[in-house]
């Protein structure tokens, strides 16, 4: 099972170095919390939120195997919608 965090970073086309570099933690920090083998800080958890425009919540970031069926494409009846990529430079 994907997390919630890392479905919708790949959905919005961002590598793991991208969105770290953007929210100022370690690559290989991100990762782990995207697979589950790190938890994030309270601060890294809103500044993802903040990242993705509240298409995540914190909830979603702490407790991702309770959004089993997360998905960001609007062919679902629960989906989010996605707005444009943000550009990252």
């Amino acid at each position: 099972m994907q997390s919630p965090l890392r479905i919708l970073r790949k959905s919005q086309g961002h590598t793991l170095s991208q969105v770290a570099a953007v929210i100022e933690i370690d690559p290989a920090n991100l990762s782990r919390i995207e697979r589950g083998q790190q938890i994030a800080s309270l601060e890294v958890a809103e500044k993802l939120v903040d990242f993705y425009s509240g298409l995540i919540n914190e909830l979603q970031i702490f407790y991702p195997q309770r959004y089993p069926n997360f998905t960001t494409t609007e062919s679902d009846s629960t989906a989010e919608t996605v707005p444009e990529k943000k550009v990252i430079q």
